[in-house]
């Protein structure tokens, strides 16, 4: 612990002792003051009190009968009128055999708190008594008697003829009333320590918060440098206005092959890392468009003028309170390469599996007209069912050569996101739907994620409904989102789907005559992790239920079928 870390605490510590203690001495002096101007103003409304009148009281029940006492009565009465704050106001005498009774009492006879004349009055304070034996008044309390806790002025009434105490003259002020004038006298003090402590408080805990923060600013930009420096990516920290390169990592000094000192101080522009201008002005639009820029794929030129292929991100920081703009760059100049290495190898096998499949569907014409020529020159009965047979091995074979070309195109082009609707309404163009009415209820702005056949897919679920639904009437496609994911409905009003027949229907071979058929439209599906079943009633229609994955599915605008891409 150090006094430039704690001096705050210490200081708070000081103001609250000072503050306790001069709060205290501001109390008993405001104390003091109350209770000077409480005797001052017992012993003036003591003065109105003749005498003669008191020496006329008996100290029974019998006085309040006589006009003398209903006169000391109206005395008391006005007293408590004069004195607000005063809520008893009364005589006192002392019997001979030293109790002290009540003469006379402000308050009227039907309250509860009425003290008649003669009442003993057993709490009298001693203070009482010490007035009628000294003839000194005095003030007294807090103390507790059956009507409260009170402080009271107590001024002694003497005959002047003898000089001897006959009474008592006391006003009592509730010490609930009486504290409460203690604290807002002492509460200025108060106040003003109260505030000191709270700017002293407030100022160290600020300076405190500032002395964290510094502390992790400086570990974050330590971690941050580390970061920076060690990153496999290209780092670049740029001023936002200008350009300019503030710092880069020695992966960006790498990968585009210049030294340090070329690159500081430098725009891009002055580097000429884009090829095209007009990259970076579009980069810059869109940065300025929605404040960032998330794995944008661009081509970067090197010092030797070589090109390296990248996946570009930006976002603002700050350095030294002042923003700059952070750009990453991943380099996938060897993914781009083994891509374009592995499209010309798809392109050489698609080319050669499409002349092989050309050569064999030749061969099988061939075959089928010589079986033809046969089966006519040699109409022996007896080989009737050969000819069927080999007919049938004919027509099998040209079916699996049109199955590996329909599967072939699977996954033979990226996946993109689609308007989910639009795909459904380019489908419906390819099926013959006659009198069945198709209803696209899926909504405008649902965008999935899939393989460009997805298409196919809607196509092949209508043209089942139409070739084996039975008697159907209607096709609807439709939607709704669930637990995180969208499940898209496409529906009939056919003979539905038997119960054993639900998965046989998705497996190889299944769906003569249906075009690429269930199975090859669950392969499609799954390529973004989509799946399908069949999840209708027999009896009540086919339901074919598509559940698109989270991450598979948004909305908005930014998918359009691409089926004319396809076609």
């Amino acid at each position: 612990m150090t006094w430039r870390e704690h001096w705050w605490q210490v200081t708070a510590l000081v103001i609250i002792i000072a503050g306790i203690l001069i709060t205290a001495i501001a109390i008993q002096q405001q104390d003091q003051a109350l209770r000077t101007d409480l005797l001052l103003e017992t012993s003036l409304a003591k003065t109105g009190i003749a005498p003669g009148e008191i020496h006329a009281l008996t100290g029974t029940p019998a006085d309040s009968a006589t006009p003398g006492h209903q006169a000391l009565v109206a005395q008391l009465r006005e007293v408590r009128e004069a004195y607000p704050a005063v809520r008893f106001a009364y005589l006192m005498g002392l019997r001979e055999d030293g109790a002290v009774i009540f003469y006379a009492d402000a308050e009227p006879p039907e309250s509860e708190d009425y003290s008649p004349p003669g009442q003993v009055y057993g709490e009298a304070p001693d203070a009482v008594r010490t007035v009628f034996a000294s003839g000194e008044m005095t003030i007294e309390g807090p103390y507790t008697d059956r009507w409260g806790t009170w402080v009271s002025g107590f001024v002694p009434v003497i005959d002047p003829a003898t000089g001897q105490v006959i009474a008592v003259f006391g006003m009592d002020i509730d010490a609930r009333q009486w504290n409460h004038a203690l604290l807002s006298g002492s509460l200025p003090v108060l106040s003003v320590f109260i505030l000191i402590l709270v700017l002293v408080v407030t100022f160290g805990l600020t300076q405190r918060r500032i002395r964290r923060e510094q502390h992790l600013l400086e570990a974050s930009e330590e971690k941050f440098s580390r970061a920076f420096e060690a990153n496999t990516a290209l780092m670049a920290v740029s001023t936002i206005d200008e350009g300019r390169i503030i710092d880069v990592n020695t992966t960006f000094l790498e990968a585009l092959r210049y030294p340090r000192e070329e690159v500081i101080g430098k725009t891009v522009s002055d580097l000429g890392v884009y090829p095209s201008p007009e990259t970076r002005n579009a980069l810059i639009r869109q940065f300025n468009l929605s404040g960032q820029l998330r794995n944008v794929e661009v081509t970067l030129r090197r010092k030797d003028h070589s090109l390296l292929h990248g996946l570009v991100s930006a976002t603002a920081i700050e350095v030294a309170g002042i923003p700059h703009l952070l750009t990453v760059v991943l380099d996938i100049t060897a993914l781009k390469q083994g891509e374009d290495a592995l499209r010309q190898a798809n392109r050489q096998l698609t080319l050669l599996s499409g002349i092989t499949r050309h050569d064999i569907n030749n061969q099988l014409m061939a075959l089928n007209g010589y079986i033809a020529l046969l089966h006519e020159n040699v109409p022996d009965p007896g080989l009737q069912d050969y000819f069927a047979a080999v007919t049938d091995a004919s027509a099998r074979i040209a079916e699996m050569i049109r199955f590996t070309a329909d599967y072939e195109q699977i996954g033979a082009n990226p996946p993109v996101w689609q308007g989910a609707r639009a795909v459904v309404e380019d489908a419906a163009q390819d099926v013959a739907l006659g009198s069945v009415r198709l209803v696209n209820d899926i909504p405008e702005d649902l965008v999935v994620f899939a393989d460009p056949l997805i298409v196919r897919v809607f196509s092949n679920l209508a043209e089942n409904a139409v070739r084996h639904g039975g008697p159907v009437t209607t096709i609807r496609f439709s939607g709704r989102e669930q637990d995180g994911m969208y499940l898209i409905l496409c529906e009939d009003d056919g003979v539905g789907v038997p119960a054993a027949a639900k998965e046989e229907i998705f497996e190889r071979g299944v769906g003569k005559n249906t075009g690429l058929g269930l199975f090859l439209s669950r392969e499609i599906l799954a390529i973004t992790g989509i799946t399908i079943r069949e999840t209708g009633e027999e009896g009540e229609g086919a339901r074919f239920t598509i559940t698109v994955p989270e991450g598979c599915y948004r909305w908005g605008k930014g998918g359009e079928s691409v089926i004319g891409e396809m076609r």
